[in-house]
């Protein structure tokens, strides 16, 4: 059933949405020239990538977008002083406790005026647009409730698909010219420093409800879906993908809280790229292994956290550390013969067959060695010897190997738990040990 109005906070956006947009259309009558341009029309750099047999060529066009965002905030200090503004927060203080939060003119008013110039395309509003905003707000108000978009620039990544859906509220698309403008559009900060999102990006985007009550706290859980996001894509294969100017924003009526990040252009080369049938598998993947990010098991967390940690270290002597944590706190419940239990349940879990037990149980060796040269500050060099190739290998490569043992093995522990609820790992591991 929609929701009645509260006619004093209408009608008090009513008068602060009047007396603000024929402030604007007053300077826009009157403003000149900024560094020879017009301060509506920012220049917008279209970007094209195309991949080719010698790496990415990146092509450029210049467009010319109106700046509105920006025009109503180089004016904010003018808006604020309206008598409609002051008299609108002693309506608003009604329904939300002002005076326990910074900046809730901007929030409250200033946002919303910035998208309802953004939406009419300039501050000549036509009266049903300006009507519909003034609902969308006090509704908003009034219920307590708003979605909360997170988006975030997928560094380092490119997909054959551009759009992966993940789960219903969470998803990855490639920009397209439409959608990098509407980034320039929405804050003119990002024109001034021409430094935006550009039609060559891929984001990463998520959305949750929210009530106004719990002001901010819903900015922690949604960074968590971001970052379990990008946890999902570094299980599914090898490869370097981060995230970026990660910036959250308020869909229904206005942000809070908006970092105001830059969006820059991706670096160069691209190491993280999904074929058709990879990005297929991303939604199968969320479904099966996103319960590992949100384990209530401290070793399991700990686990995760020291896999994400290992994929951003430079280091492979970090990197091994880390990987190692990681299997010792999945698969070691004692401090008894660590080396030897670690190689054993780690093949036991990962091993398809006795030939690819034996070559785990041989690599882990080795690590482990490598882990306890490093602990104790002694040189572990820069290539590695195992029995299980023909040729020694570097370290770094080494590194990374170890890394996809970590990550096999939670995803093998997710899978055993589907399969058997109530499973106790290390029994099963050792059980195993005994039958072979």
């Amino acid at each position: 059933m929609p929701l009645d109005t509260d006619p004093t906070l209408t009608q008090a956006y009513r008068d602060f949405f009047g007396s603000a947009l024929a402030l604007l259309r007053a300077e826009r009558a009157t403003s000149g020239k900024v560094e020879g341009k017009s301060v509506l029309v920012p220049t917008f750099l279209d970007i094209h990538d195309t991949e080719t047999s010698f790496g990415i060529s990146r092509t450029y066009a210049v467009k010319v977008i109106p700046d509105f965002t920006g025009f109503v905030l180089s004016r904010s200090e003018k808006i604020k002083s309206l008598p409609e503004l002051g008299k609108g927060m002693d309506v608003l203080r009604n329904f939300v406790e002002i005076d326990k939060y910074a900046g809730i003119d901007q929030c409250y008013f200033l946002d919303p005026l910035i998208k309802l110039a953004q939406s009419a395309k300039g501050f000549d509003v036509p009266i049903s647009v300006l009507e519909e905003k003034v609902r969308e707000v006090v509704n908003c108000i009034q219920s307590g409730t708003f979605i909360v978009e997170a988006l975030a620039v997928l560094d380092g990544f490119s997909s054959e698909s551009a759009r992966i859906q993940l789960s219903d509220s969470c998803w990855i698309r490639k920009l397209d010219l439409e959608g990098a403008i509407k980034f320039w559009e929405e804050d003119g900060e990002y024109a001034r420093d021409g430094n935006s999102l550009s039609s060559a990006d891929y984001l990463l985007q998520a959305t949750m409800s929210a009530i106004i009550t719990n002001q901010g706290k819903e900015h922690f859980t949604i960074l968590d879906k971001l970052k379990q996001a990008l946890f999902i894509l570094r299980l599914l294969k090898r490869g370097k993908v981060h995230l970026k100017d990660i910036s959250i924003r308020h869909l229904t009526w206005a942000p809070i809280y908006e970092p105001r990040q830059r969006m820059t252009q991706t670096f160069f080369p691209r190491q993280y790229r999904l074929s058709q049938a990879e990005a297929d598998a991303l939604a199968e993947y969320w479904r099966k292994y996103a319960v590992l990010f949100d384990s209530h098991e401290q070793s399991e967390r700990l686990a995760v956290s020291r896999f994400a940690s290992s994929y951003d270290r430079e280091s492979p002597h970090d990197k091994i550390i880390d990987c190692f944590i990681g299997l010792e706190a999945l698969l070691i419940k004692d401090d008894r013969e660590l080396g030897y239990k670690l190689r054993l349940r780690t093949a036991n879990l990962l091993g398809l067959n006795r030939d690819d037990r034996q070559k785990i149980f041989s690599e882990i060796r080795v690590g482990y060695d490598l882990r306890s040269k490093i602990v104790h500050g002694n040189d572990p060099g820069k290539r590695v010897s195992l029995s299980t190739r023909p040729q020694s290998v570097s370290i770094h490569e080494f590194a990374e190997e170890l890394e996809r043992y970590l990550a096999r093995a939670l995803m093998r522990l997710a899978d055993l738990r589907a399969e058997r609820p109530g499973l106790n790992l290390i029994e099963h591991l050792d059980r195993m040990a005994l039958s072979t």
